[in-house]
């Protein structure tokens, strides 16, 4: 089942790359796949809950999951990282904790939804455009870039 499902991400980010044009600017690269992301959490808060059910202990089902599915998005989210921090677009900090800040931003809004709703009925955290917006602004673009 655990293989199924990210399989399913793999996908999904598959597919959201394969649509990006090869002439397409720096932002678009870098938040595709993280719009692709909170899309997935979005659809099913499910899998952010998997995936740190499955990352949490260091086994051999964990590194089978790392060597399938996990690696070449994480290189890839890397590379397109560190690109963003030399040109000065992406602020500075450790690329793997932008990585998974990222993950655990839109995942845990998703997640965490019904509580967060019944805290605040009129919240944008069911908005997937807003939580992307968020980890744009917040994680990623360097401030006083537009």
């Amino acid at each position: 089942m655990v293989d199924g499902v990210f399989a399913q991400v793999g996908e999904g980010f598959t597919e959201e790359m394969d649509r990006l044009d090869d002439d397409a600017d720096y932002e678009t690269r870098l938040m595709s796949p993280i719009r692709a992301l909170v899309n997935m959490f979005a659809a099913d808060a499910d899998l952010h809950r998997i995936i740190l059910h499955e990352g949490k202990h260091d086994s051999e089902r964990l590194t089978w999951l790392v060597e399938t599915h996990l690696r070449r998005f994480y290189e890839n989210s890397i590379a397109v990282i560190k690109e963003g921090q030399a040109s000065g677009l992406v602020r500075p900090g450790d690329p793997t904790l932008l990585h998974y800040s990222a993950i655990a931003i839109a995942g845990t809004v998703f997640s965490l939804s019904p509580e967060i709703r019944k805290l605040d009925p009129h919240t944008k955290a069911n908005d997937p455009d807003a939580v992307t917006a968020l980890i744009r602004d917040v994680l990623m673009i360097a401030p006083n870039k537009p």
